[in-house]
């Protein structure tokens, strides 16, 4: 099942980052949370990895 736009917008605003981690070379890690618990099933968690060229 595909995300509506407003599912989207509402996740944008539930989740907090809850971590930055800055690894060696330059890449990024935003550690997020589901400040609601209705965005992820139980135990998951979300990260996005950016490199240093930030893809």
């Amino acid at each position: 099942m595909d995300a509506s736009t407003d599912d989207l917008e509402e996740a944008s605003i539930d989740m907090i980052l809850t971590t930055l981690e800055v690894h060696p070379g330059g890449g990024i890690t935003l550690n997020l949370e589901d400040s609601c618990g209705e965005h992820l099933p139980d135990s998951y968690w979300t990260a996005a990895y950016f490199d240093a060229a930030s893809t």
